[in-house]
């Protein structure tokens, strides 16, 4: 399968990335500062609601994936902080939401059937079953 996610790089998407490139999917990583020596694809995005020129990279894809989002437990949740928690993840998923486009409600369907039926057997993070 090819699958965009965006997320890849925290606290579940990075051990997620790793599970689904061993399985032998083609990853795409969307992320604000790619890496060298990445062994997956990384595309440049800028998450602020909108669909940017990395948003190519959705075509044609069987999955999007969004894990992203500002860590929960560093700091005090302030309202600044608070607003910082929301916004790392409305916008990320208005972005997707605008590259994805028509096929949206489809693409939420089969990402719901998919989960479902992995949880089914185990979850992809660890050993431990979903339900």
């Amino acid at each position: 399968m090819r699958i965009v996610l965006a997320g890849a790089t925290g606290f579940l998407g990075r051990p997620l990335t790793a599970r689904l490139v061993a399985a032998g999917h083609a990853v795409t990583v969307l992320t604000r500062r790619p890496s060298a020596g990445s062994p997956v694809r990384q595309v440049q995005w800028q998450p602020d609601g909108t669909a940017g020129p990395w948003a190519g990279v959705i075509d044609g894809a069987d999955a999007v994936v969004n894990l992203s989002g500002a860590p929960l437990a560093p700091q005090r949740w302030t309202m600044e902080r608070k607003r910082v928690l929301v916004d790392s993840r409305v916008l990320p998923n208005r972005s997707l939401v605008a590259a994805i486009g028509g096929d949206f409600v489809r693409t939420q369907d089969a990402l719901r059937h998919a989960i479902l039926r992995h949880c089914i057997g185990r979850s992809p993070f660890t050993d431990v079953r979903c339900r």
